[in-house]
C-alpha cells in the first residue's frame, strides 16, 4: 500500500518493540494509510512542509517527527489496552481504561498535532503599556 507521504511499513517497524507477522503487517499498513489520510486532513500542507524541512532544517516539519506521530496513532489501535487508565482499585481489583485510549479509532492528541505544525519564528516584539490619565500608581 502507498500513502501520500511515502511512509513505509519498514519505517514504522523500526519504531516497534516487536516484529510483525504477515497478518499484522497488513493491519499496520492499512492503519498507516488511514493515519496519513487523517493527518493530512488536519494538516493539508504537511507534505510541502516536510519538503521544505528537507531543503532547510530551520523551516517546515521534520519527516522523522511525522513518522513518530503516525506510529503512535497506529500503535494505539494495535494495542488499545495499553492506553492510560482512568481509574484503578485494589480491593477486589478493578480498573477502568480511558475510553479514548482504549478505542480502535485513529486519533492524534493535540500535542502530536503541534509537533507536525511548523513553528513560525518572528522577531521579538515590544509593547508599551502606559497608565491611563487617572492612574496614580501605588
Amino acid at each position: 500500500m502507498a500513502n501520500t507521504l511515502g511512509i513505509t511499513f519498514e519505517e514504522l517497524q523500526t519504531r516497534a518493540d516487536e516484529d510483525f507477522d504477515t497478518e499484522d503487517r497488513r493491519a499496520v499498513e492499512s492503519r498507516l494509510d488511514q493515519a496519513v489520510r487523517l493527518l493530512l486532513g488536519r494538516r493539508p500542507a504537511l507534505a510541502a512542509q516536510i519538503t521544505a524541512h528537507a531543503a532547510d532544517a530551520a523551516t517546515g516539519v521534520d519527516r522523522d517527527v511525522v513518522i513518530d506521530v503516525v506510529w503512535r496513532a497506529v500503535n494505539r489501535t494495535l494495542s488499545p489496552a495499553a492506553g492510560p487508565y482512568r481509574s484503578e482499585s485494589e480491593g477486589d481489583y478493578r480498573y477502568e481504561v480511558n475510553p479514548l485510549a482504549a478505542s480502535a479509532d485513529l486519533w492524534f492528541p493535540d500535542a502530536d498535532l503541534q509537533l507536525v505544525t511548523p513553528q513560525t519564528s518572528s522577531a521579538p516584539r515590544t509593547a508599551r503599556v502606559t497608565p491611563s490619565a487617572g492612574w496614580r500608581g501605588w
